[in-house]
């Protein structure tokens, strides 16, 4: 449709976190735990469970898709961004502990670990090459330093009027200390 909104970006470069921001704006009872429902990943979705709905917000990690109407993509350094997926890939055990760093790195680099989404380089360029109106970049590291610059920048691209007020509460919300004590109940 095309009032869809695409919350995309490179695996493990702050995807959930910007979902949580855009869920807040437009949603009241937003957490760590309805995510999901709200604003679910287009690849365990079945759109017509959201077929009649206004408002569609969903997540991916595609290549830029000129049929993307209006997107957020959210880039984060790739040197963190290899560093949170080399954790990643031990917890869900698809290397071990002992895996060496240097050949993750290498293979990171090559591709081999994301291989659905390309290199970084590849990902983030096909964002950033499309130069469209309707695309949304956010800056990982800026939303760390400025989540109040940056939750303005996000509202106003999606035309909603907000406060200085609800704001704070969003950015109190999402900060990573009260996700790390939602994730924490969850285990």
């Amino acid at each position: 449709k095309k009032n869809d909104l695409f919350i995309t970006s490179y695996p493990k470069s702050g995807n959930t976190w910007l979902r949580l921001i855009v869920a807040n704006l437009y949603f009241k009872n937003v957490n760590y735990n309805n995510i999901e429902e709200l604003v679910p990943e287009i690849y365990q979705t079945n759109e017509s469970k959201f077929i009649n709905n206004k408002l569609r917000i969903f997540k991916c990690h595609d290549y830029y898709d000129h049929r993307f109407k209006r997107a957020i993509y959210i880039v984060r350094d790739p040197r963190e961004v290899i560093v949170s997926s080399y954790f990643f890939a031990i917890k869900i055990g698809v290397i071990n502990k002992k895996h060496s760093k240097r050949k993750f790195v290498k293979d990171f680099l090559n591709g081999e670990f994301n291989s659905n989404f390309g290199t970084w380089n590849q990902h983030v360029g096909s964002w950033h090459g499309a130069k469209d109106k309707n695309i949304l970049f956010i800056r990982y590291e800026d939303l760390r330093k400025r989540p109040v610059t940056e939750i303005s920048k996000i509202a106003k691209f999606l035309k909603i009027k907000i406060s200085i007020k609800k704001i704070l509460t969003i950015k109190k919300k999402t900060s990573f200390k009260t996700l790390e004590q939602q994730e924490e109940k969850n285990r």
